[in-house]
C-alpha cells in the first residue's frame, strides 16, 4: 500500500512544472533568437501576440531541428530556457 502511495505521489510531482529547451552551448540570447525566428516563420499574427495564432508543434518541431531538447522541470537547471508555450 505504501508503494502505491508514494507512486501515486510521484507521478503527481511528475506532472507539475513548466517545459524548458536546452541545447549544448546555447546561451540564452542564442535561444531566444532561435524561437522568435521558429515563432515568426509558424505564426500567422505577430509574434508579440506572445502564442496567439501559432502552430505549436510546427514551432517545436523548428526548434528541435535546430538541436533543441524540451523537458519539463519544476525550477529551470543552468542552461534551460522558456520558450512560447
Amino acid at each position: 500500500m505504501r508503494l502505491v502511495t508514494v507512486g501515486i505521489a510521484l507521478s503527481g510531482i511528475a506532472g507539475c512544472g513548466k517545459y524548458y529547451w536546452s541545447k549544448p552551448d546555447a546561451t540564452i540570447n542564442e535561444f531566444y533568437r532561435d524561437s522568435q525566428e521558429c515563432a515568426q516563420k509558424f505564426s500567422t499574427t505577430s509574434v508579440t501576440s506572445v502564442g496567439i495564432g501559432l502552430d505549436e508543434e510546427a514551432y517545436r518541431n523548428c526548434l528541435r531541428a535546430r538541436g533543441y531538447a524540451r523537458q519539463q522541470h519544476t525550477e529551470p537547471p543552468a542552461g534551460w530556457y522558456r520558450g512560447i508555450e
